[in-house]
């Protein structure tokens, strides 16, 4: 019997060497990789909705923001949201500075009486574009989750 566990052990270890080079390879390269949609700033003006209708947002054309139970970036409660009306600013392709981080375009609201806000960051196609804002201790990975708006 051999050392190494015969020959399907090695058959498995070069497979996994083999996806281990591939992985690497697609992210050094971008190849088929998933690309967030680019758009104009006026591509984000309108209506957007999410959790179910319970979250809403119109952004204007000449940067005016409406936010409708929107999350808050430091909530004193559970349910705590928050409304009101602002500004938007439109910021191409900016990367988060992760590991595995690709450039987003991200859209900042100032919302009178929210307190500070996270940018919300561009995701889905250039068909149908979605706005995400991740909430929770950007240095804690447990708990966060993600707030999604589609367009309306």
């Amino acid at each position: 019997m051999e050392r190494d566990g015969g020959p399907g052990r090695r058959r498995h270890r070069i497979a996994l060497l083999l996806c281990a080079f591939g992985a690497f390879l697609q992210e050094r390269t971008g190849f088929a990789a998933y690309e967030p949609p680019r758009l104009e700033r006026a591509g984000y003006a309108g209506e957007w909705a999410g959790g179910g209708g319970a979250h809403g947002l119109r952004l204007g054309e000449n940067g005016e923001a409406v936010a409708e139970n929107l999350a808050q970036v430091a909530p004193t409660g559970l349910w705590d949201a928050c409304s009101g009306t602002g500004t938007w600013t439109f910021e191409p392709g900016r990367g988060s500075g992760g590991l595995f981080d690709r450039p987003r375009d991200r859209v900042t609201l100032t919302i009178e009486g929210c307190g500070p806000m996270r940018d919300w960051q561009v995701a889905g196609t250039a068909e149908r574009p979605e706005l995400f804002c991740v909430m929770g201790d950007p240095d804690d990975l447990h708990p966060r989750s993600a707030v999604t708006m589609h367009r309306v």
